[in-house]
């Protein structure tokens, strides 16, 4: 009997910083003023009010945001004799999300018995089902990712106070995350349930020795259903103060609903999958001779189908059932799909005195998504292996244990793509014949009959050594991969007249290469404390290189992919802001930047080229974007893990790094919201302005209050970082402290994840984010407790 509980916790590692109120209303002013709107313009901020925002400001997430937490609760039984053997357990687990009536449980139950039929039988089964209910508010449909509404969150006013004695505040805003989160714009629910079965025969032949053979069936069920009810709410408006009406009071002076859409959206959707495997194994010595020989059958389908469904204005916001809403306009869809896979595998293996070693395999797929001429692939590798170490020419390399050569080369193949498109497919559309509403069948996607499986061939040669009685290990791979045929639609190289979707094409091929070497270190210590120390430090690098792909011929040769990296990151390069006058008159005559006049404030960039030419034009348009990143994913990774044991404790920690990868700031860290609905990043409070001439970031430009700044290296990140990935930390009780009350072992443990960083170029947000606006990168705390009976 074994049981494991575990409570954890998590907390963002960085959030983004934006705006104060105070930063927002003086960017408000300086927009105005840059814009020309007169001095008495009520849409400034009065002495009065920035003083008032100078000490009041609101933040959104302080008053919305959650740290969550998670419980889990593991048993396990075990048991059994020499031909029965059986295993029990079943896990709870339960967590919060980041933000109120958020929450996830979930409930596993497994199962395993293995029995021995005779002495060359034996049978298996093992039984794995699952529930898990989601609920949270009703945020969009069908949607319980909640990223969009922390982006909302995040970004709302300062100026604007959530709450005013508890009640929602409506000025300024169109709609209120806390009423949201409130549930009072209704709930969405999910409710799965799975079951994964899978039984298994192991037969030893007898009267050949070395030879068995195995036969199982494993089968998947899943069901999901997700109820979403969408009700409109009211938020409280306020009387204003200030000189020009910019601070929202304490009076409640009248209700703002929030007409959103009152709908009953429910759908329900049903997976189910097998596979079959039959297998058979030969492995045996002959002397120094070692053969190991597999061959595999392996079917398997899949198929799922799912229906939705939609009625809106329910007569009633506590009747959450179709009956309650009206059948005009209502909506009911579903859709089916199935797939299947046949394949053949085969594996001969041969060692001579574990010095030589040769493998030769290959994979025989057929997959239903292709067209029948076109199904099958045959995906061969080969592998050579040479153990230096055991040669009698290395018996002088007394320090070195094991030294061993490997290489090897093989095939793989990938049909990871929409399923059937070398099916012609017609579809369903709406549209109108002379202004009445018809329903008819129009031409999907052209249908590729020729479309086949990807394939990509990949060299390896390696090294693995331990040196010093094992104490340091050494491993060092080289790999190259030529991949081909990768499908894509041919969207560049097909004319806009066409008039129908194009679907995928095996065209595009890209090489990448690279390496991985690993260092390790154990030692343990001859004293009775059992102390112990290892440690093993990797680094790694990858690049790659387009060999083929669909673009334009006559496309310029700094925009060509075929020969450069994959993942290039294109923008102006920028030479600074233009803060003064004399910066602006020395300007060439004629001189736009793309398109526009230079003022002052403004950003200016490089001029590299011309419409036509590979020469300056005096003016900056989109043919001066350059590559300004290399790399959008880093090519370079390394890390370090260190742990020890002493007696009963242990320590483990992991150091993880990347580097060379850079990161645009999406549109909205590109923008000034110089509004009172919506906040921009912190960064901006240091822009340009005639009373801020030095600002590191440009000023407002003339053509509006939402002002989006280009891709440029002005807002180039770089990614690279080191940080403290994981800690753990366990400790087994001594066990004569337990002993008597009949337990065998009693374990505390803690665990940490993503705790620091130790170094980090990018200072504006969590560089393993995907992007500033994604939902935050969490550091994880969980605390356990193991008990064994």
């Amino acid at each position: 009997f074994n049981y494991n509980g575990i409570y954890g916790f998590q907390s963002p590692t960085k959030l983004p910083e934006t705006l104060n109120a105070f930063e927002q209303a003086s960017a408000i002013n300086h927009q105005l003023k840059y814009i020309g709107v007169p001095a008495n313009d009520p849409r400034y901020y009065a002495a009065d009010e920035l003083d008032y925002f100078r000490n009041n400001s609101f933040s959104w997430v302080d008053a919305l945001w959650r740290n969550p937490y998670t419980t889990q609760h593991n048993v396990d039984v075990s048991g059994g004799s020499q031909n029965v053997k059986y295993f029990l357990g079943s896990s709870y687990n339960y967590s919060t999300g980041s933000f109120d009536n958020i929450d996830f449980k979930k409930f596993n139950l497994r199962g395993n018995l293995d029995v021995n039929l005779s002495r060359n039988i034996k049978i298996s089964l093992d039984l794995n089902t699952d529930t898990r209910n989601t609920s949270g508010p009703s945020w969009d449909v069908n949607n319980l990712r909640y990223e969009d509404l922390y982006k909302a969150i995040a970004f709302r006013s300062a100026m604007v106070p959530p709450y005013i004695n508890g009640e929602p505040v409506g000025n300024f805003v169109e709609w209120h995350p806390g009423s949201v989160l409130n549930l009072e714009a209704g709930y969405n629910r999910r409710r799965w349930t799975g079951l994964n079965a899978q039984a298994a025969i192991n037969y030893t032949v007898p009267f050949v020795k070395g030879l068995s053979a195995r036969a199982s069936y494993n089968r998947y069920n899943r069901d999901i259903y997700q109820k979403n009810f969408n009700l409109p709410y009211n938020m409280t408006l306020f009387n204003l103060t200030g000189t020009n009406n910019h601070i929202i009071g304490t009076d409640p002076v009248g209700v703002r609903p929030r007409a959103a859409q009152e709908f009953l959206n429910s759908r329900y959707e049903n997976i189910w999958r097998y596979q079959v495997n039959a297998q058979i194994n030969y492995k045996r010595n002959f002397g120094r001779h070692g053969i190991d020989a597999l061959a595999v059958y392996e079917q398997a389908e899949d198929y799922s189908t799912n229906f939705n469904a939609q009625r809106n204005e329910f007569i009633s916001p506590v009747l959450d059932q179709y009956s309650g809403g009206s059948p005009v306009n209502s909506v009911a869809n579903g859709s089916e799909f199935e797939n299947g896979r046949l394949s053949y595998v085969g594996v001969l293996s041969y060692n001579y005195a574990q010095k030589y070693m040769v493998e030769g395999s290959f994979r025989y797929d057929g997959s239903a998504i292709f067209a029948p001429e076109n199904r099958w692939g045959l995906f061969p590798a080969l592998a050579l292996g040479w153990r230096i170490s055991a040669e009698p020419f290395f018996e002088k390399f007394k320090f070195i244990s094991d030294l061993k050569l490997r290489a090897s080369v093989g095939i793989l193949g990938q049909d990871n793509v929409d399923p059937y498109q070398y099916i012609q497919i017609y579809q369903p559309t709406n549209g109108a014949v002379f202004g009445t509403p018809t329903t008819g069948v129009e031409q999907g996607v052209l249908a590729n009959p020729a479309i086949t499986w990807e394939e990509s061939k990949t060299y390896n040669l390696g090294l693995d050594s331990r040196f010093w009685n094992d104490k340091m290990t050494l491993k060092l791979d080289v790999f190259r991969r030529e991949a081909y045929n990768i499908l894509g639609p041919p969207t560049e190289t097909l004319p806009n007249t066409l008039g129908i979707p194009v679907g995928d094409q095996n065209y595009r091929a890209v090489n990448s290469k690279g390496f991985e070497i690993e260092l390790g270190y154990s030692a343990t210590s001859r004293s009775k404390n059992g102390l112990s120390f290892n440690a093993r430090a990797n680094f790694g690098y990858a690049t790659n290189e387009v060999i083929r792909t669909n673009e334009a011929e006559n496309i310029r040769s700094y925009l060509r992919q075929t020969g450069a990296n994959t993942g290039r990151i294109f923008g102006y390069i920028a030479t600074g802001v233009i803060r003064t006058q004399d910066e602006l008159s020395k300007l060439p005559a004629g001189y736009t930047i793309l398109g526009v006049a230079p003022q002052l404030g403004m950003l200016n960039y490089k001029d590299i080229r011309g419409v036509t030419s590979d020469e300056p034009d005096g003016r900056i348009t989109v043919d001066d974007r350059e590559v300004i990143g290399q790399y959008n994913s880093p090519p370079i990774n390394y890390g370090l893990t260190l742990g020890t044991t002493w007696k009963s404790l242990s320590v483990d920690i992991l150091l993880q790094g990347f580097a060379g990868s850079f990161a645009m700031l999406p549109t909205a860290g590109r923008d000034i919201q110089a509004r009172v609905e919506e906040s921009s990043y912190r960064f901006w409070a240091d822009s340009w302005s005639p009373e801020n001439p030095n600002g590191k970031y440009p000023g407002y430009r003339v053509t509006g209050f939402r002002t989006r700044f280009d891709e440029s290296t002005m807002f180039l990140v770089n990614n690279s970082f080191l940080r403290l990935k994981n800690i753990n930390i366990s400790y087994s009780l001594p066990k004569q402290t337990f002993q008597r009350i009949g337990l065998t072992n009693v374990r505390v443990f803690f665990t940490g994840s993503n705790l620091f960083m130790i170094y980090s170029k990018n200072d504006i947000y969590d560089p393993e984010m995907n992007n500033i606006q994604s939902y935050p990168m969490m550091k994880n705390f969980s605390f356990g407790l193991n008990v064994g009976l």
